[in-house]
This record gives structure tokens, sequence and C-alpha cells, in this order.
């Protein structure tokens, strides 16, 4: 089963740095990166606003939790935003790259 993994930076250099290491160890197999998003949130008591860069990380299950580790200790954030999705469906293709990427 792959999984789909959500994450936030404070910009595109810092979010590049850290999973182009998850790469290089296989642990991810591509990442998107979404610049120039807006974030709204609750820190320390107070709604804090920032610009960050999302980042959509392919990887497997099995792989998740090592992937899970390595980006908090990457991660510049105290509190970093890690959410993994299930995809219901998945092109053949892909998936056959996937595999071999990943294995």
């Amino acid at each position: 089963m792959y999984l789909v993994v959500l994450t936030t930076f404070p910009d595109k250099k810092k979010a590049q740095k850290a999973c182009d290491w998850l790469i290089r160890r296989k642990l991810a197999a591509c990442v998107q990166y979404i610049s120039g998003i807006e974030s709204s949130y609750w820190w320390n008591g107070r709604i804090e606003k920032a610009n960050e860069c999302m980042c959509l990380i392919k990887t497997s299950e099995k792989k998740f939790s090592t992937l899970k580790k390595e980006l908090v200790k990457l991660h510049p954030y105290q509190t970093p935003e890690i959410v993994a999705f299930k995809p219901e469906e998945i092109g053949d293709r892909y998936r056959v790259w996937l595999n071999e990427i990943l294995k």
C-alpha cells in the first residue's frame, strides 16, 4: 500500500534540502512542492499566519515509520505537520514505478 504524505516548510529551499535527503535514501519516490501557500494556525495561544511551501511526498506504508522519524529530525519546525493519506486508486504504470523505486 502506498501513501501520500503532506508536510509544510517555511520555504522551498528548506523543503528541497530535507526531501532530497528522503529521496536519496529511497524513503520517498517523489516529492511535489507547492510554493506560496498561506497558512493560519494556532500557536502558543495565538493565531499565527505564515507563507509556506507544501510538500506532497509519495512513499509506501512499510517506509512511512522511518520516513516520519527522519522528517522530524530534518524539519526546522518544532511541531512539523506530517499527515499521511492512502490513495484509493493508483494508475498501473505509476504503481509499477513506485514498486521499483521503493523496493
